[in-house]
């Protein structure tokens, strides 16, 4: 598939720092195209916010730029894929809770990933950063978000349009970095053309009626990058002027058509570029990873 991305974060109107932190790399290897998105949120009112999205931004940029031959010639299995996700989860998880330890304080992050490669899109969430996809002219949530009001609805505690404005919806019942074990959920699908994906925070998506979404994620409205990326700020501006409080990020991919095949002679592995690369993290977060991958 042929695919565009964009991205726009934003401090927000209230707070003084961006917790949120975002990944996005797409590479091709003149027969395909793969992409991996990663947005986190640092947990509001935890110390450091921002070293802990960050910090998991870097460790999935990492595995994409370490596995771009097996994913771009077919190495990697599902179960390979997610196997790999879960223990980078893991590693990222009992690194934060060992550094705020040593400071004697807490940290944590949501975190939702995005893959495209192989015909397939890959994801993984925990927390509430979410995943839609707009595909013939339906939003579908792809993620379901680990929070207090969630589960409650899920028991029939509440109704759903009651979560959005519970004042506990902000609760998490699952991050990374908080606690001993990171609980990621996994999906896996077939690639659609002609079909947007949106990762984004809670502060993104708060104010917005899935509606506005719908209408904004038409894949006819986005041609190029710099389409993606102005309506990004179009929806963020409307977020703000709406009194959104929380840090805004979100992240779109839009699949186009199919490249055109290639002769079978082509080095699949020695010709993979980069095409895209988007991202903002922490520098100290790139060096606290560093440490937190050791062998």
């Amino acid at each position: 598939m042929a695919l565009a991305a964009g991205a726009y974060t934003d401090v927000g109107t209230r707070k003084n720092i961006n917790q949120d932190a975002f990944g996005l790399r797409i590479v091709s290897n003149g027969l395909d195209e793969s992409a991996i998105a990663i947005v986190c949120d640092g947990v509001g009112g935890m110390s450091e916010g921002e070293i802990a999205s960050s910090v998991v931004v870097c460790a999935f940029l990492d595995w994409f730029q370490a596995s771009m031959s097996q994913l771009m010639t077919g190495g990697l299995t599902e179960a390979d894929i997610f196997r790999q996700w879960g223990e980078i989860t893991n590693k990222a998880n009992l690194g934060l809770l060992d550094y705020a330890g040593a400071k004697g304080t807490s940290i944590g992050t949501t975190a939702t990933v995005l893959l495209l490669a192989q015909g397939r899109a890959y994801a993984m969430n925990i927390g509430d950063t979410r995943l839609y996809h707009m595909a013939a002219k339906q939003l579908r949530q792809v993620t379901r978000d680990h929070t207090l009001v969630q589960q409650e609805v899920e028991r029939g505690l509440l109704t759903p349009e009651a979560a959005r404005h519970d004042r506990r919806k902000n609760i998490l019942i699952r991050c990374i970095g908080a606690e001993a074990g990171a609980k990621p959920d996994y999906y896996s699908s077939a690639q659609v053309p002609d079909s947007v994906y949106l990762l984004c925070t809670d502060g993104f998506r708060n104010v917005l009626e899935e509606k506005e979404l719908c209408q904004a994620l038409q894949p006819r409205r986005f041609p190029c990058r710099e389409d993606l990326e102005e309506q990004l700020r179009n929806l963020g501006e409307t977020v703000k002027s709406r009194g959104e409080r929380d840090n805004i990020t979100a992240v779109t991919i839009r699949m186009g058509k199919q490249n055109a095949a290639m002769e079978d002679t082509i080095d699949l592995e020695s010709t993979i570029r980069l095409l895209c690369k988007r991202e903002r993290i922490q520098p100290e977060a790139e060096e606290l990873w560093g440490r937190i991958n050791q062998p």
